[in-house]
């Protein structure tokens, strides 16, 4: 693969894989573009259209925004930022439909889509949200029973993302264990290696 081709970095995790975490700090590293489909959903909510209106009512009930809506916000950041050798973008896709519509935008703006799975065990998973929700005071993080069903119905949630890249050759999976920095190296590294056309 060429290196010069533009990059579109998509990094997917359960909870407490600290996907969102790490997609900051590599668009600090590489001075890239980030989009955080979650925070760009909520700024959306904040205005007083009909859509925005409609964004809050989905948002506040927990279901997934309507696609068109998540594709205009993918567009948009794409367009916006056609020139940049990387964009790095987490919380989304989140379904199939998400995945469909996320590989045709890479297409549409000549960018090589790399979906990057953040992987940690459920164990990891769930001592890092209790950790977490101890210093936050995160009432809905305090319960392993409850944390542990919600790992679950992400790992099922998942599989089918995986598949579906996997069967793509565009996945890539990355151990989510040990500190930040030692995430953070991996993921780098990972992107240097894109970059220099090495995969």
């Amino acid at each position: 693969m060429m290196s010069n081709r533009k990059l579109l970095f998509v990094l997917y995790g359960g909870p407490g894989s600290g996907k969102s975490t790490q997609a900051q700090l590599l668009a600090r590293i590489f001075v890239a573009p980030s989009l955080n489909m979650g925070g760009a959903l909520r700024h959306l909510a904040q205005g007083k259209t009909a859509l925005t209106q409609q964004v809050r009512k989905i948002i506040t009930q927990g279901k997934l925004v309507p696609l068109a809506v998540t594709r205009e916000i993918v567009e948009s950041f794409c367009r916006q930022h056609q020139d940049a050798p990387l964009l790095v973008i987490d919380g989304y896709p989140r379904n199939l439909p998400q995945s469909r519509v996320a590989l045709g935008l890479a297409k549409k703006y000549q960018r090589r889509i790399v979906f990057i799975f953040l992987d940690l065990p459920m164990r990891v998973a769930i001592d890092r949200l209790l950790k977490r929700a101890r210093i936050e005071g995160r009432i809905d993080d305090q319960d392993p029973k409850i944390l542990a069903e919600r790992i679950r119905i992400f790992k099922r949630e998942a599989r089918l993302l995986l598949s579906f890249f996997k069967r793509l050759g565009l996945l890539v999976r990355v151990s989510g264990r040990g500190t930040e920095k030692e995430v953070l190296k991996r993921l780098v590294a990972l992107v240097k290696k894109y970059q220099d056309g090495v995969h």
